[in-house]
């Protein structure tokens, strides 16, 4: 796995920015030319420092000519860093549940909606834990959040894909501290991604290890 950085400031992320957030799931696609499948995961940050776009993927990306190869940062994930036990992470996520009928008029449908409730997204990233191979440990019995955890919920993500109707997602980072409780899962997890919409820039999992002195 490669761990690819860029950020970009003034005229170089002008060169970029796409406008429409799905778009910058074309830009990243550029990056990985010849290739029909997706294998990559991504997030996109803006700040007073500019634009930081984070990529981690089974290849190594080639950036465009017209950016500055500075800006350019890429890494091979070594295979030790999935051995740890206790990670500090970060999780940009599209929580949704998936409805069978329509509140209001009682029909069956199939759409989802976003989760909004602290206890609902909890709920979520636990799930997700049990089948990714990590857990969020609690200091205290339920319903008192983990101690370990911040949930924090972003600005909603509006994006017109192609010429379809305009659409959004619920945007919700997760930041704290987790366990693996499987190995082999996590690893799964940390390449697959945690979630929905990964094409975009969610279900990216950024992670530190804890490592112990004792």
């Amino acid at each position: 796995m490669y761990l690819t950085e860029l950020t970009m400031r003034g005229h170089d992320a002008a060169i970029l920015c796409p406008g429409n957030p799905y778009n910058w799931h074309q830009v990243v696609w550029t990056f990985f030319p010849g290739r029909d499948d997706r294998d990559f995961l991504y997030r996109v940050d803006i700040g007073d420092y500019g634009i930081k776009l984070l990529i981690l993927s089974k290849t190594q990306p080639q950036p465009p000519i017209d950016l500055p190869q500075s800006l350019f940062r890429c890494r091979e994930v070594p295979p030790e860093f999935l051995q740890h036990s206790r990670y500090r992470f970060q999780l940009r996520a599209n929580p949704t549940k998936r409805l069978t009928h329509d509140k209001k008029t009682g029909k069956p449908c199939s759409m989802r909606v976003p989760l909004t409730s602290d206890e609902a997204l909890l709920h979520w990233l636990e799930r997700k834990g049990q089948t990714g191979g990590f857990c969020i440990p609690h200091s205290a019995a339920w319903p008192n959040p983990p101690c370990s955890l911040l949930i924090t919920r972003e600005k909603r993500l509006d994006f017109r894909k192609k010429q379809l109707r305009a659409a959004h997602h619920g945007s919700v980072q997760f930041s704290g501290v987790l366990e693996v409780t499987d190995s082999e899962l996590f690893q799964k997890t940390f390449i697959e991604g945690i979630g929905s919409a990964k094409s975009f820039g969610f279900g990216l999992l950024m992670l530190q290890p804890i490592i112990s002195t004792h």
